[in-house]
């Protein structure tokens, strides 16, 4: 007297699924940042973290993410127009894809208005910058173009 319960099915065995399941730990690293929406980041060009914390901080803010992205100002060069236009071209390029940018005009037009952030230091490479000094550069550029 023993009692078997028996699992299955009396008719056609369920199809196996139209498209292969994929595994997190099977993407590639950009393919994981677009599935769960991580912001693209920059690449470090020697020293120019500060300004790619900044840079990320002030893309993080709706108002001056649009306002930069938009601007169409004139460019004068040697003036925060510069700035503000190679920015929003910066913003527009790190909503392409997941991989990291290389952030080269924006930094070259920052050390150009910005001769302190083209200070040597040691062993020939660039400075070491602040992040708060980075800010405020971009705070005064924004004003000077009224971009808000």
């Amino acid at each position: 007297g023993h009692a078997f319960m028996m699992m299955g099915t009396v008719g056609e065995l369920p199809k196996p699924p139209a498209s292969k399941t994929v595994f997190v730990e099977d993407l590639s690293d950009a393919d994981l940042a677009k599935a769960i929406k991580i912001p693209t980041g920059m690449a470090n060009l020697g020293n120019t973290c500060y300004a790619n914390a900044t840079i990320q901080c002030l893309r993080s803010i709706p108002e001056v993410k649009t306002g930069l992205e938009n601007f169409k100002g004139t460019s004068n060069p040697g003036t925060g127009g510069d700035l503000a236009k190679v920015t929003g071209s910066l913003f527009r390029s790190l909503r392409v894809n997941g991989e990291p940018v290389i952030p080269m005009r924006f930094i070259a037009i920052l050390r150009q208005l910005f001769p302190n952030f083209a200070e040597p230091g040691q062993g020939g490479v660039f400075a070491q910058q602040d992040a708060e000094e980075s800010s405020t550069v971009h705070v005064a550029s924004r004003s000077a173009t009224n971009v808000t």
